[in-house]
């Protein structure tokens, strides 16, 4: 999930990986890719809210 957070916010992850990201022993790097991940997940759900597209 760590490696592909994608799929994991799809399986319904998205409160682990909010929680991971922000772990203090959580590495950098990993942060780093799970917060990019988490925020393109955000955006298409509030596109999705609007009526509006986007990618995840």
């Amino acid at each position: 999930m760590v490696t592909y957070p994608r799929s994991g916010l799809l399986q319904g992850a998205e409160l682990y990986l909010r929680w991971l990201a922000g772990h203090k022993h959580t590495l950098p790097e990993v942060a780093a890719r799970l917060g990019a991940a988490l925020d393109e997940w955000d955006a298409a759900q509030r596109s999705a809210n609007t009526g509006q597209t986007a990618a995840v």
